[in-house]
């Protein structure tokens, strides 16, 4: 899988800054596209790209707790 402009939206993105919403999409959209046959490479970069999102979760619960 060529992931030319998939890198591009997920290298840039400023996860950091995302609400709920913005996080919870990002993370279907990657459910959808993060397959088998998708290189390993590719499957790391983008598992990876899952769990900085699952942070960002995290601390945007942290922040609805104070």
């Amino acid at each position: 899988m060529k992931s030319g402009l998939l890198d591009f939206i997920f290298g840039s993105l400023e996860v950091h800054k995302l609400n709920r919403k913005e996080v919870t999409d990002y993370l279907k959209y990657l459910n959808e596209i993060i397959t088998k046959d998708m290189a390993p490479d590719d499957q790391i970069k983008f598992l990876a790209c899952k769990v900085k999102l699952n942070n960002r979760l995290i601390q945007l619960d942290k922040e609805k707790q104070v």
